[in-house]
């Protein structure tokens, strides 16, 4: 199954609308032509009418850049973009493109102004990885990994102490954490951690109350109220 319209998908993909994904059995799935026309309206492009998704797109060629936004290439292999400018490396340094990416650029995420001040962010990437160390591992659950220094339930810093010690004790190079990002702020409250609201967001529950600044930064008569709240061993 094709997306109906070719020019429509064209219009989406050059704002960065999709126009179909993968179902959750892995199978292809065309989003209705519609909805990909009310996103497009919500990003201030008509696409209503097959005039109007035709100046859209004349509209866009007419101004895109000669270079895609992101430009990837592999260390040690010159990329010609024909096109002149200025690229930033992570170090901060900078280096002249007379149209020819060079060979020699170091691995990570670069970011080329040209002369047009088109910016385009170029990625180096190795042309082989290293082999996969083989290691082992532990797999934990962190709520339950408490300790006398937690509050009836595994925080971070018993994360770390964890991970120190299998490191050093007994040689592990992994483990595997059960997710600890924050939850849906709705009710009700989903409260399995499989079911976080943000990956960008650590739950505060996994904080060690006693680590963090403001306890450091507090008055006494605060931090014993504070410890007062703390469980029964």
């Amino acid at each position: 199954m094709a997306f109906p319209d070719d020019d429509l998908a064209a219009l989406a993909a050059a704002h960065g609308v999709a126009v179909s994904y993968e179902g959750s059995d892995r199978s292809p799935v065309d989003v209705d032509p519609d909805v990909v026309v009310a996103v497009l309206s919500e990003l201030g492009v008509d696409a209503s009418t097959p005039e109007s998704v035709a100046s859209a797109l004349d509209a866009v060629r007419s101004t895109r850049s000669p270079v895609p936004g992101t430009v990837a290439v592999v260390q040690g292999q010159a990329r010609d973009l024909g096109v002149h400018g200025r690229i930033e490396l992570e170090d901060g340094t900078t280096l002249d493109v007379d149209g020819t990416l060079p060979a020699d650029l170091p691995l990570g995420w670069h970011r080329l102004v040209t002369d047009d001040r088109d910016e385009v962010t170029v990625v180096v990437a190795p042309a082989r990885l290293p082999e996969v160390p083989r290691t082992w591992g532990w797999m934990l659950q962190l709520y339950s990994v408490h300790s006398s220094g937690s509050w009836q339930m595994g925080d971070l810093a018993d994360l770390a102490e964890l991970a120190r010690r299998a490191a050093t004790e007994q040689g592990a190079g992994v483990l595997l954490v059960n997710p600890v990002q924050a939850f849906v702020p709705s009710t009700p409250l989903v409260r399995s951690p499989y079911s976080p609201s943000s990956r960008r967001f650590a739950s505060p529950l996994y904080l060690r109350v006693t680590d963090v600044a403001a306890f450091a930064a507090a008055d006494d008569a605060t931090r014993e109220e504070v410890l007062g709240l703390a469980p029964d061993p």
